[in-house]
């Protein structure tokens, strides 16, 4: 059953070094560097775009202990 996990997760990681390889050789920066610089021009954005993923892992995690 927990293959698949191992699977996706593999996956998701071989996408990542891809997308992550084709960002640097287009524009120099990483993924996360991109965003960097894009936070400082919009500071306001990018605090919204972090609370918004804090809140998905908050809600992933507590949806993986309870099941709902």
């Amino acid at each position: 059953g927990l293959s698949w996990w191992l699977l996706f997760l593999v996956g998701l990681a071989a996408w990542l070094a891809v997308v992550e390889y084709l960002a640097v050789r287009r524009t120099g920066l990483t993924i996360s560097g991109q965003f960097w610089a894009w936070a400082r021009r919009h500071p306001w954005a990018a605090g919204a775009m972090a609370a918004l993923l804090g809140a998905a892992v908050g809600y992933l995690i507590y949806h993986l202990v309870t099941g709902y």
